[in-house]
């Protein structure tokens, strides 16, 4: 079996963003859902410098706890936003962080991958929500209005099946389990599969599996 090519944190390639303001977006994606993505495209558009998405987590997270690492993560929102050179993932490992620790390095982040002089405006899902983000109290906030896609992450996190379409196509490995069928010739399986593809909106291949020079299929 060959073995997965190696990560390349693809944030490394993307120059600093620049602008009058640059919007900012901070969580811990677990997992990451539309109603994510809608706040982010809304903070891109609504800022000439585009946004910085700063992905958190900690050892005792609910993503970690989950089973969501938060280097995978960071890695997955990364792919997500890869082509947009307006949109610029960054890591925020929380654990054991006091305010004034985590405030610094939000700024450092901020420095790294903003061009000085741009105004930060926040964004989050609610105002509720304000409490728990590192706001100077000069900084603006913009919470979700009501055209905002609302979806409570534990709850998407708790039934994802039931919210498939929802997720983002990354995020759908943490909760997808790979499937073979096998048997002899002629026995149903490619239509099974087909089936179970259909019902589940999964993706699924066929393969051929040559023994003794006689094609025998493999799903």
């Amino acid at each position: 079996m060959r073995s997965a090519p190696p990560y390349k944190d693809t944030m490394l390639y993307k120059t600093q963003l620049s602008g009058a303001s640059v919007g900012i977006v901070m969580g811990s994606f677990a997992p990451m859902h539309r109603g994510h993505i809608d706040r982010i495209l809304r903070a891109k558009k609504q800022n000439l410098g585009g946004t910085l998405v700063i992905v958190t987590g900690s050892s005792q997270d609910a993503g970690e706890l989950a089973g969501m690492k938060h280097t995978k993560r960071y890695r997955y929102v990364s792919e997500h936003f890869k082509n947009d050179p307006l949109v610029i993932v960054a890591s925020l490992d929380e654990t054991d962080l006091s305010t004034q620790d985590r405030l610094a390095q939000v700024q450092v982040l901020w420095d790294t991958h903003v061009a000085a002089g741009a105004e930060r405006i926040w964004y989050t899902g609610a105002s509720g929500h304000a409490g728990s983000l590192p706001l100077s109290p000069d900084e603006r906030l913009v919470a979700d209005g009501e055209s905002a896609v609302c979806l409570c992450t534990a709850t998407v996190r708790a039934n994802p099946l039931a919210h498939w379409d929802l997720l983002t196509p990354p995020f759908r490995r943490f909760f997808t389990k790979n499937v073979l069928v096998m048997g002899a010739a002629s026995g149903g399986k490619t239509t099974l599969l087909e089936d179970l593809g259909k019902l589940y909106n999964a993706p699924y291949s066929f393969e051929r599996l040559i023994h003794r020079g006689v094609n025998t299929p493999t799903n």
